[in-house]
């Protein structure tokens, strides 16, 4: 195609999205089967895997009976099972920046470092990424035993993942059960803020076991899994809050669910799916913090 991607979402009326995230796959060889498996689908069908980042592929369909979702679904799906694939399939709105931006609560994420980057993998997760309830699997669904231990060279190294950002570095940084850590100056921007409810600053440690001067992980209240406007919504687990058939609106919240908080999670823990109120997204987009990206918005209702 030659359309640019600004270009094809304006001809085209997307209502589904299929996207492929690098920092959930379970290694960089998956990640590298994913882009060979996108330049083999995009050569021999209609819809056209694109990049609107780094680190992400996402394909969009304007007809949800396209017989391509199912293959392609199919295909992942099976994927998933052989070799852990992850994809997230959504109701497509919302894509652009501006428009997650402008809703309450913003849905943020990071960017990631090798899987090498945390010490204690097998010992701070519990490595169970399915819910007992529904059945869904997924790594954002395991449960975080204890605090994380990194090795903070990757902070500063000249490495791929740091070179996409200018300064070279990150101050949002994504964790394989969705959680974030951020840099001492994003949880300096916080502080500034004054009072400031609904979040904590878990300690992490370093190579050395020491407390990490450089990072802290964000943990939110409360958990908010049942949307406010649940009757306009599909089946959502009221174990993991993992939807379970296909949004048809925007994700609600209510003043009783939040009790005051500028922050919320959409996991049981509150160190996963984290969303922040407008005013601190709006606080760190200005500060320019290196790796912070909107996901989806939420509304107040």
């Amino acid at each position: 195609m030659n359309d640019t991607l600004v270009e094809y979402r304006e001809r085209m009326n997307e209502v589904l999205e299929i996207i492929l995230l690098e920092f959930e796959q379970p290694s960089e060889q998956t990640w590298q089967e994913i882009g060979a498996f996108v330049k083999d689908w995009n050569t021999s069908h209609d819809h056209q895997f694109h990049t609107d980042q780094m680190g992400e592929f996402v394909i969009y369909f304007d007809n949800p009976d396209d017989p391509e979702i199912a293959m392609l679904r199919t295909s992942l799906e099976e994927k998933h099972r052989t070799d852990g694939w992850i994809h997230i399939a959504s109701l497509a709105q919302d894509l652009s920046a501006a428009d997650i931006e402008s809703h309450d609560f913003i849905q943020i994420i990071g960017d990631g470092y090798p899987e090498e980057f945390i010490l204690n993998m097998e010992t701070a997760f519990d490595g169970n990424e399915q819910c007992l309830e529904c059945g869904t699997q997924h790594p954002h669904l395991q449960i975080q035993l204890q605090s994380v231990q990194i090795n903070e060279a990757y902070l500063d190294a000249n490495n791929e993942v740091n070179a996409r950002h200018e300064p070279k570095g990150l101050d949002v940084i994504n964790l394989p059960n969705g959680g974030l850590l951020i840099s001492t100056e994003v949880a300096g921007l916080l502080d500034q803020m004054g009072e400031l409810p609904g979040y904590s600053l878990v300690q992490v440690f370093n190579e050395r076991n020491e407390v990490s001067e450089k990072v802290y992980q964000l943990m939110v209240t409360p958990s908010v899994l049942i949307p406010a406007n649940s009757e306009q919504q599909g089946a959502i687990c009221p174990s993991c809050g993992t939807v379970l058939s296909t949004f048809t609106g925007v994700f609600g919240v209510s003043e009783a669910q939040l009790g005051g908080s500028r922050f919320f999670a959409r996991h049981p823990s509150g160190m996963s799916s984290i969303y922040v109120a407008r005013e601190v997204y709006n606080l760190w987009k200005s500060a320019q913090c290196r790796g912070l990206t909107p996901v989806q918005g939420v509304s107040m209702v």
